[in-house]
């Protein structure tokens, strides 16, 4: 996991907030476990209360580092988006640029009553104390990312989204697959990369009447001594036909506007 936090002294605390809200996370799933045997609830109930718990602690994690940080937020919205998020959960489309993307995310979703949530994430994540039991009880889909094992990667994310879509809870998807560490040489952009759509055309599929939550996030200033960066969300909701209808215009508008965004803040 990687922090863009500077300070050494709010680099360590933010690490020690990650590891206790961890190991809390740990405990909270072994209870709901154990209250899961007691009242035999089947798997869809600890599904559930296991990603709603996921949802508060990992919220709790982005303001134990934020208050860490002293990190500034500067979030956007439209009102209209906002009560479409507040009435529906929704299939959330990001970029991806930092290790504290997730607990922004489940932080920002809460703010609209929407505490069910479930991810798409990299396999090595299973492996991860506390949180890779927590991914998996939860429904998350863990992928490979690996163009080889492509059709595993997409059968995984398809049931998850499957079981998200049948309770009514949101799906995230970091649609350029992977986080951030430097421009694709053989794209034009130079703060993003560049989305796939074969995914985002499955989830459309899976989840036809979800709105689509178009997210930009990003901590600015980057690669600079600063314990004040600020985080920024620019969030955007369109209805699902809007995307259905050419996929491939969509992202290109939505990852442009991502970039230019960026670029201004670097300008």
């Amino acid at each position: 996991m990687s922090l863009h936090i500077q300070d050494p002294t709010s680099r360590f605390m933010a690490a020690a907030s990650v590891g206790i809200t961890a190991m809390l996370l740990g405990v909270r799933l072994s209870l709901i476990e154990l209250q899961a045997a007691a009242r035999r609830r089947d798997e869809e109930w600890l599904r559930i209360r296991a990603s709603e718990s996921q949802s508060y602690w990992t919220s709790m994690t982005f303001r134990a580092v934020r208050a860490c940080a002293k990190m500034p937020v500067d979030w956007n919205i439209e009102d209209d988006d906002a009560r479409r998020l507040m009435e529906s959960p929704a299939l959330v489309i990001s970029n991806h640029q930092d290790a504290l993307d997730i607990p922004t995310i489940a932080w920002f979703l809460r703010i609209w009553d929407q505490n069910d949530i479930r991810w798409v994430v990299k396999k090595e994540i299973r492996k991860w104390p506390f949180i890779g039991r927590s991914c998996e009880k939860a429904g998350c889909a863990f992928i490979s990312r690996d163009r080889r094992n492509m059709r595993e990667d997409l059968n995984a994310v398809s049931a998850s989204a499957k079981a998200a879509y049948d309770e009514r809870a949101n799906f995230i998807l970091f649609a350029e697959g992977t986080r951030f560490n430097g421009p694709d040489p053989e794209s034009a952009y130079k703060h993003v990369l560049p989305p796939k759509r074969g995914m985002v055309r499955k989830l459309l599929e899976i989840m036809p009447d979800y709105p689509i939550c178009s997210l930009t996030l990003c901590q600015h200033p980057r690669g600079v001594p600063s314990d004040r960066q600020t985080l920024f969300i620019r969030a955007r909701v369109v209805d699902a036909d809007v995307v259905r209808a050419d996929v491939k215009a969509w992202l290109k508008a939505e990852w442009d506007a991502k970039e230019a965004f960026i670029a201004s803040l670097n300008s």
